[in-house]
């Protein structure tokens, strides 16, 4: 017997069993549909056919909304809140000290210690200063006399120059007596330490030349 001329088997896919049933890209997306690029009135276009939505151009209320918003915020942003004054650069009057108050106040305070630094060689003023009232104001007025302290260039020192020159004179002799820093002298005279220590090194050259 004769075989057969063709093979049956040659007709059949056998791939074809194995894969998936193919899809149209182009069905499942309608890319083959016309699009609507007009804008709606809230901004967004729709399709013609599909109305699926797709955003475009924005209305003129809304960027000039945005525009005037973004100009208030620069305005706010560039306010700057009012600083007070910082209290530590203030500086007091020497007259509401304490030493003013207990040792140079005019009238029955300074006669008192006058009479006290004079009579009682331990007494508080003595202790302190190492000398009596009346041979600070004998030695305030060489300082003064002789320009190692200077008038001050302010309307309002110069109210109290005699006074701050007594308290400055007052403050080297009671650092040179016991010893304290110049930062624990600032409260007992109202004056600032920066000044303090410089009239420190003023006193101790006129003692030097004196």
């Amino acid at each position: 017997m004769d075989p057969p001329s063709e093979d049956p088997l040659a007709s059949v896919d056998f791939i074809a069993e194995f894969l998936p049933p193919a899809i149209e890209f182009g069905e499942g997306f309608r890319f083959d549909e016309p699009f609507n690029f007009g804008v709606s009135g809230d901004g967004i276009s729709m399709n013609a056919t599909g109305g699926s939505l797709s955003y475009g151009a924005y209305d003129d209320d809304s960027c000039s909304f945005s525009v005037e918003s973004s100009v208030r915020l620069r305005r706010r942003r560039r306010r700057r809140k009012w600083r007070s004054p910082n209290r530590l650069c203030r500086k007091e009057s020497v007259k509401l000290s304490s030493w003013y108050r207990n040792f140079l106040w005019p009238g029955m305070t300074r006669d008192l210690t006058h009479e006290l630094s004079t009579s009682d060689r331990y007494g508080e003023f003595r202790s302190l200063f190492r000398m009596p009232l009346l041979k600070v104001e004998e030695l305030t007025d060489i300082f003064i006399s002789r320009g190692y302290i200077k008038v001050p260039r302010s309307h309002r020192f110069r109210a109290e120059f005699c006074e701050r020159s007594e308290l400055l004179v007052m403050l080297a002799l009671y650092r040179l007596g016991n010893g304290n820093s110049f930062r624990q002298l600032r409260s007992m005279c109202h004056i600032s330490v920066s000044e303090i220590r410089l009239f420190f090194s003023v006193f101790l050259d006129a003692m030097v030349e004196m």
